[in-house]
């Protein structure tokens, strides 16, 4: 039973350490990728709906965990994940003004 809860304790934290760096990674990307001048909105609105996320998971999957088990939040996650790679390919494939250089007025 101890093997198990070390493994699990090293899991969490490789996830936990890969979460934080794989963040930083995207925030350096998208910065860079967008416009100077949409770049502090784009940081605002990244910061808050990722730590929205992380409050309503923590509500939500406590209480779909004790109402339907952890089989239904892992059911829920991967639909979840499956509703963000689509909205990310309509999104990606599409133009967009934040990307666009603005052009001299004349």
């Amino acid at each position: 039973k101890s093997q198990l809860g070390a493994a699990a304790t090293i899991t969490m934290l490789v996830i936990a350490s890969t979460a934080a760096i794989s963040q930083q990674t995207f925030t350096i990307h998208s910065q860079s990728i967008v416009d100077e001048r949409w770049r502090t909105l784009m940081s605002g609105v990244l910061n808050t709906v990722m730590g929205f996320g992380w409050a309503v998971t923590a509500l939500a999957g406590g209480q779909i965990i004790e109402h339907w088990g952890y089989t239904a939040i892992f059911y829920t996650a991967a639909a979840s994940t499956l509703l963000t790679v689509v909205v990310f390919y309509l999104v990606a494939h599409r133009p967009c003004r934040l990307m666009e250089t603005p052009r001299p007025r004349s």
